[in-house]
This record gives structure tokens, C-alpha cells and sequence, in this order.
């Protein structure tokens, strides 16, 4: 049976093999449009575009997502039940 350690060292691996997809994806894609257009700067584009949305995605996904959920601090009075299931 998976622990909670090994579930989480799993979950490290697929995210960073997910992001080394995005990254070899996009600069490919990149570099095949820059080859076909004869334009060098779409691969710049590309690099700078795929690192940094891998930079802003691996940080600050979960905020992002709080953010669109419109999540907020419970506090125990608000609602007892809940509280003591989370905590």
C-alpha cells in the first residue's frame, strides 16, 4: 500500500515529467515555425514563452486556483463540522 510520503514523491515526478513535456513541446513547435517562416525570433518567443509559463504554473498554481474558486479562510465558529474534518 502507497503512504502518504510515497504518494507525494509520486506526484513531484509526474508534475516535473509534465512540465518537461510542456517545455519540449512548445519549443519544437516553436522551432518548426521559426524553420518554416525562416524567422529565428518565434523560437525566442517560444522558450521564453514555455519557461515562464512553466515558472508561473509550477509556483503559483495553487493560488491561481483559490484565486478562480473564490476559496477563504474558515474559521471554527463559521462552521465547527467542517473545521474538524479538515483540521
Amino acid at each position: 500500500m502507497a503512504t502518504l510520503y510515497s504518494q507525494a514523491e509520486s506526484n513531484v515526478r509526474k508534475t516535473w515529467l509534465l512540465i518537461t513535456i510542456f517545455l519540449v513541446f512548445i519549443i519544437a513547435f516553436g522551432w518548426l515555425f521559426s524553420l518554416i517562416l525562416g524567422n529565428y525570433v518565434i523560437l525566442i518567443i517560444a522558450v521564453i514563452f514555455s519557461v515562464l509559463m512553466s515558472f508561473t504554473s509550477y509556483w503559483y498554481s495553487d493560488k491561481i486556483v483559490l484565486k478562480m474558486t473564490k476559496a477563504k479562510p474558515i474559521e471554527k465558529k463559521d462552521n465547527p463540522e467542517l473545521f474538524r474534518i479538515v483540521e
